[in-house]
């Protein structure tokens, strides 16, 4: 049962007694039911009890079937159904005139509240619209008039003019949707042409926005049902011939095309082999309508006047076919000229040969008017457009820059067509097509050519009789640029905006638009890069070739760009910044977001670190180990934004710790398992671009496991010293060892640099401080820990405890690493 069906069979159900009332609740929710899980299951065959049908072929109809026999209407009890035009009940009342049916949602829709007049065929209606409060279901406003079509005069052409875009409805007398129409008329104009039985119709004037106002012209005509196959009898005029030229005065019969405007036929016979017609219908006192027919009648093919003329360009089988002369409107009469040619069909391989309307070289141009050849595109898009072509003679190896631009002669600054560039090689294979690479709707190609011959076909992007006019044809000479090294201007990092202005090198892509290229190295896996720029960008991803992968305009909001790439290998990008048009400045803001790619680095990461924020952690928390050992790890990231210097140490009171620096790649680029004598935490001296890394903490016990702290720590003038230096002169000497057991023994002064004096970095400045150094100057023994001693790795760093600490002794003054 559908909704529409259950619907009608339980409204306006008035006092049936507690039974029936049952009985219609129970079909209600059954419907309900039926309308929610219809997609799901092939409804079930179910009996409607008041249309004398056997629904659910169980050999019984209505009352018979057991179905039906306590539904309302096999027990007496009659009930008013409110769409379907009938008295129902017996009460003498039709529908929307019943009691029952007045607030329906037909009623209420055709109501007389919504109907403000009658539209009489061929005459026009004026009237301001809108003028109730009545709408349609897609929420816009409408004024219903009614329409009676006449016995005879079933072919009817309902149009509604207006200076908004208008919206056309056409409703039968018991409010049921006939058709409705948005553009069917000429430009935002509603339009319906359709056999119409005689009778009354309701004609909704509405428009296609909700908020649209204002006055309207509604017409119809009505004519005798339309009888296409009577034309090529009844309404033929006259002949035509192959390359002549016909002169006539429309109309000559009382003919008329399916929508209403008058039409005069003229034969035209096509040799047997078929071939190609092109058929121009020019007047100065009309705006002509070009119709095709074939033997059978049957409309090939139709074009409407531009500029007063208009043309069709089709390919025909040989034989008889009748030339439709008519006008875009009603009324249309004056004097007109019909030009026919028949031209053989060119295969596509001889397109170039046949075709050409001129040559062109190196760093020239020519000038055309478009269409020259007649000749029709082979392209695989082609739907009709005519194609020029121009052979071109290359005589070295570079990058030729092919430029076909539609002039603008009426001098409103725009160009007089969209046009289409087509390049062939000199077997007549095309190898590149463009339709907007220039500026506003021309064509641009920059393409690698070697020596040889090619074909330059200059064509439409559209088929339409208004793709015509004047164009002018260029080709330009350059070196082939290298566009991953000649256009890179930076290196950006995953996470990290890159904010600039566009553009930054002459380079440019294939359709002329500058173009700046920013390498970018990913570990691999998802990634999402959004180009935002006050300006109307656009954005190519290419691999580290140089190959482009993908490329976008407006995938961002508004006119930015976004780009999604998914299972991305581990490598070098580019990533282009350009614009959609020619000539384009601007501030952008570039950013490439990475997700999970198939390693570690990605996979594994439990947090970021930030300089100078101490970071604590749990070794073996993520569950996460490194090959091929197994041993247990933690990964954080670490977004370097500049060049940056500094220290990275981690401290751990339950495990032995390492730590090890990873690139963008996933690739180890630095390991630690010790800050020096007497420690117990792992250190790093980093010196490092901008770009992403990964910090991997870990151990190389077997079953480490346990508390750590991780820190990075900057260079700076005031944090950096060398262990062991108590005098801060930078040198590691005796001197050193006498001052800390001087401090220690003697009363001498406490050093200024109390994390220098402590050389075993054990949390105290003691008797083994000055032992390590003079068994490290005099007997080969142990060097005292990081940062230094002078002459050491780097000499100067950051104390490797964190700060604050139980092992950051402080240093108040140094000046050993100024």
């Amino acid at each position: 049962m559908s909704e529409h069906d259950c619907r009608r069979g339980s409204t306006r159900v008035e006092a049936l007694g507690l039974f029936l009332s049952a009985l219609i609740f129970a079909g209600l929710c059954f419907c309900a039911t039926s309308t929610v899980n219809a997609w799901q299951v092939e409804p079930p065959l179910i009996e409607i009890c008041d249309n004398g049908i056997d629904d659910d072929a169980d050999g019984l109809t209505d009352c018979d079937d057991d179905d039906c026999v306590d539904s309302a209407p096999c027990l007496g009890i009659p009930v008013e159904i409110c769409d379907n035009g009938i008295d129902d009940d017996f009460d003498d009342a039709v529908d929307c005139a019943d009691d029952d049916c007045a607030n329906s949602a037909a009623c209420l829709l055709c109501g007389d509240a919504c109907i403000f007049g009658e539209l009489v065929c061929g005459v026009d209606l004026d009237a301001d619209f809108p003028k109730s409060a009545c709408s349609l279901t897609r929420g816009s406003p409408v004024d219903f008039y009614t329409l009676v079509v006449p016995e005879g005069s079933e072919q009817v052409t309902i149009n509604l003019t207006a200076p908004y875009d208008t919206y056309l409805a056409l409703y039968d007398e018991n409010c049921a949707l006939v058709e409705l129409d948005d553009d069917g008329g000429l430009g935002l104009n509603s339009s319906i042409t359709r056999e119409m039985p005689a009778g009354t119709y309701l004609v909704g004037a509405s428009s296609f926005s909700s908020t649209a106002s204002g006055d309207f012209v509604l017409s119809a005509s009505c004519n005798e049902p339309f009888n296409q196959a009577a034309l090529c009898i009844d309404c033929v005029v006259g002949e035509a011939d192959c390359g002549e030229g016909t002169t006539g005065n429309f109309p000559e019969t009382t003919c008329s095309r399916e929508t209403g405007q008058e039409l005069d036929l003229y034969m035209v016979d096509v040799p047997p082999e078929g071939g190609r017609l092109l058929l121009t219908l020019e007047s100065t006192e009309f705006a002509p309508y070009l119709q095709l027919f074939d033997e059978s009648c049957i409309s090939l093919g139709t074009a409407a006047a531009f500029d007063g003329v208009a043309r069709l360009n089709l390919e025909v089988l040989g034989g008889l076919h009748y030339i439709g002369v008519s006008g875009t409107i009603t009324p249309a009469a004056g004097e007109f000229t019909l030009t026919v040619e028949c031209r053989e069909t060119i295969p596509p391989e001889q397109i170039c040969a046949e075709c050409q309307v001129g040559e062109i070289a190196c760093d020239g141009t020519a000038e055309g008017v478009f269409p020259e050849s007649g000749c029709l595109s082979s392209r695989s898009n082609a739907t009709g457009q005519q194609v020029d072509i121009y052979q071109f003679v290359v005589e070295e190896d570079l990058e030729y820059v092919i430029e076909l631009t539609s002039l603008d002669n009426d001098g409103n600054g725009a160009s007089d067509y969209d046009t289409y560039l087509e390049l062939y090689d000199e077997n007549c294979i095309q190898i590149a097509l463009d339709d907007d690479g220039g500026m506003n709707l021309n064509s641009r190609l920059a393409q690698y050519l070697t020596a040889g011959t090619y074909f330059i076909g200059a064509s439409s992007y559209s088929a339409a009789p208004t793709a015509t006019g004047a164009y002018t044809l260029g080709v330009t000479c350059q070196d082939p640029i290298d566009r991953c090294i000649d256009c890179e201007v930076a290196l950006i990092s995953c996470a990290i905006p890159e904010n600039g202005t566009f553009p930054m090198t002459e380079c440019t892509r294939a359709s002329g638009q500058g173009l700046d290229l920013y390498s970018l190295v990913i570990a691999g896996g998802d990634l999402t890069i959004d180009l935002t720029g006050d300006y109307d960008t656009y954005m190519q991803f290419f691999d580290e070739n140089c190959g482009l992968m993908a490329e976008d305009d407006d995938g961002g909001d508004g006119f930015n760009s976004r780009l999604v790439l998914a299972d991305l290998a581990a490598g070098v990008y580019y990533v282009g910044v350009s614009s959609y048009g020619q000539g384009v400045t601007g501030g952008f803001s570039l950013t490439a977001t990475c997700q999970s790619g198939d390693n570690f680095c990605v996979r594994c990461r439990v947090g970021e670190v930030v300089p100078e924020q101490a970071v604590d952690g749990v070794l073996g928390a993520s569950e996460c180990t490194l090959p091929p050992f197994d041993q247990p790890i933690e990964v954080y990231s670490f977004q370097v934004t500049e060049p940056f210097s500094g220290r990275i140490a981690v401290s751990s009171e339950s495990f032995d710790p390492t730590v090890a620096l990873f690139n963008d790649l996933c690739d180890e680029t630095a390991f630690n398992d010790n800050c020096g004598a007497g420690s117990d935490a792992a250190c790093l001296n980093v010196d490092l671009k901008p770009g992403s890394y990964s910090i991997v903490v870990s151990s190389e016990d077997q079953g480490a496991m346990g508390d750590f702290s991780l820190v990075v720590l900057p260079l700076t003038d005031d944090n950096v010293f060398s262990r062991g230096d108590g005098n801060g002169d930078g040198v590691l000497e005796l001197t050193d060892a006498i001052i800390i057991l001087n401090y220690l023994f003697l009363g001498g002064g406490e050093p200024a640099c109390l994390e220098a004096a402590d050389s075993d970095n054990d949390a105290s400045v003691s008797l083994t401080d000055g032992v390590l150094i003079l068994t490290y100057l005099f007997r080969g023994g142990n060097a005292p820990a990081l940062p230094g001693p002078p002459g050491v790795d780097s000499g100067c760093g950051p104390d490797t405890d964190i700060p604050g600490s139980v092992g950051d002794l402080g240093c108040e003054t140094y000046t050993g690493c100024q």
